[in-house]
């Protein structure tokens, strides 16, 4: 973020969470994200190294839970078992855990 000028309005910080899948499971067929309200991001099937982003929206929103503050990566199979599962949360702090880790603060 940079320093705005007198006159104009401020820069409000805007989180996005970027994924690069450059490996896959051996049976990763699918993948799927879904927000902490229980609503769909999207669900698409995996096609070698790829990238997603999750836009999770503005930081003040995330922290006082006007939009959703977690998120769930499910990796499936062409079955849609869950193999495995990355989750993403944003404490009222403003600390961001990843799989329960802290990774950063907002």
């Amino acid at each position: 973020m940079t320093d705005t000028s007198p006159g104009t309005t401020d820069l409000l910080p805007y989180v996005k969470v970027k994924f690069d899948l450059l490996t896959l499971g051996q049976n990763d067929y699918r993948i799927k994200v879904v927000n902490g309200h229980g609503g769909s991001v999207f669900s698409r099937k995996l096609k070698g190294p790829m990238a997603f982003d999750i836009d999770m929206g503005f930081a003040e929103d995330i922290k006082d839970r006007i939009v959703p503050h977690s998120y769930s990566v499910y990796f499936m199979d062409k079955a849609k078992n869950i193999l495995s599962q990355i989750t993403i949360e944003v404490k009222k702090d403003g600390e961001l855990l990843l799989n329960e880790q802290v990774y950063g603060k907002l």
